[in-house]
């Protein structure tokens, strides 16, 4: 296994699969799942060797090819939309969490006088790898985020409007060790940092103030505004015409940020499997649990002291709103084209719904998401 372990190479791939939840920041798009990151590196290498010509029959792992290569790069583009609520696992509608008489009491529970009906958010993240000797790589990430919310109101002048952001997320450093391997099975450990760079001071025209900017809420800011922590660790498996896999991986927020709170842990396990018999075709399908803790504290700028009940004017505001449990099924497909200068290079499109969701609520829950990577050597 060492041959595998001295061409192997490195892609930090954005997976859709990953840390993609019912009302967070768009920032938590940019994360990378670690047990991905392992099955690119195996899938890159025996599209590469399958292309020059050599026959890996009967082979559980692929034969020396020479000097791998230390860059990578891979462009990821990923698209999630909100549509509805969940209040547990009960399906609400926009109009039924509407406190439609406001301002006139009294106010019913888990109604609020803003409701976001459809949210989008999108990011494009550029991941720059470096192989810095043959188990360990490292790697920086960069992400460009964009968010769209429309919303339905009962305060006069907003009966409905949308509000936007968009810039520079949180960067992110990492590593991956291979740790062990044998023939077949290799297990890999990683740990990512993420640094605070994204704004969490976004404004916008809100039914606030019909002539000023105010804050927006947690889920359209592009960080979190603290120094986050991703522990992960994963397993691949194959044989001549499969691909499996598990991991899980978790992502610790320390602190809270100078606005005043603190955005929830997140925890993941992931299990897939992909046939990789044809080098130019190969289908996958993913299975990825995703749990989340509510928002510690809150921003003051968000909350209005005179509302009876409570003082958040919409679910997206009201931190104890966040947070919960979701299953999600992900088929998808990697293309290459294993000749020439294009050996081990390759496209994935994956898309998806949740088949679970049980949500503290009343919250916007995910309605489908799709995503492009590609992934490039150097």
């Amino acid at each position: 296994m060492g041959i595998l372990l001295r061409n192997a190479t490195v892609g930090f791939v954005l997976c859709t699969a990953s840390n993609l939840f019912a009302q967070t920041p768009p920032g938590d798009l940019a994360s990378m799942s670690l047990q991905d990151l392992l099955e690119v590196k195996i899938v890159r290498q025996q599209t590469t060797e399958r292309g020059a010509g050599q026959d890996t029959a009967g082979e559980p792992y692929f034969a020396e090819l020479g000097e791998a290569n230390s860059f990578h790069l891979n462009i990821s583009y990923i698209y999630v939309r909100f549509d509805g609520y969940l209040n547990g696992d009960q399906s609400l509608s926009p109009q039924q969490v509407l406190w439609q008489t406001f301002p006139v009491p009294p106010r019913p529970p888990d109604t609020y006088p803003i409701v976001p009906t459809v949210i989008e958010q999108q990011a494009v993240t550029f991941d720059i790898t470096y192989d810095l000797t043959e188990e360990l790589s490292f790697s920086l990430q960069f992400p460009y985020i964009y968010q769209s919310t429309e919303h339905i109101s009962a305060v006069p002048g907003f009966s409905d409007f949308t509000i936007s952001s968009e810039g520079l997320g949180d960067i992110s450093a990492g590593v991956s060790w291979q740790a062990w391997s044998n023939e077949g099975n290799t297990l890999l450990l990683g740990a990512d940092i993420s640094f605070p760079t994204g704004a969490i001071n976004e404004q916008g025209r809100t039914p606030r103030s019909a002539t000023m900017d105010s804050q927006l809420p947690y889920t359209m800011q592009l960080g979190s505004g603290t120094f986050d922590y991703t522990p992960a660790i994963a397993y691949v498996g194959w044989s001549e015409q499969w691909m499996w896999g598990v991991g899980a991986e978790a992502t610790l927020r320390t602190g809270r940020n100078y606005r005043g709170y603190r955005l929830g842990n997140v925890y993941e396990v992931n299990a897939w499997v992909r046939f990789i018999e044809s080098e130019w075709i190969q289908p996958s399908f993913r299975l990825s649990t995703q749990f989340w803790d509510k928002i510690l504290g809150d921003d003051s700028a968000l909350l209005i002291t005179g509302l009876p009940n409570n003082p958040y004017p919409a679910p997206v505001t009201d931190p104890n709103a966040f947070g919960g449990t979701k299953m999600l099924a992900l088929p998808g497909i990697r293309l290459s084209y294993p000749e020439g200068v294009w050996r081990g290079q390759f496209l994935e499109i994956e898309g998806g719904v949740p088949v679970y969701q049980y949500l503290n609520g009343p919250q916007p829950k995910e309605d489908w998401r799709i995503s492009v990577s590609l992934s490039l050597n150097f």
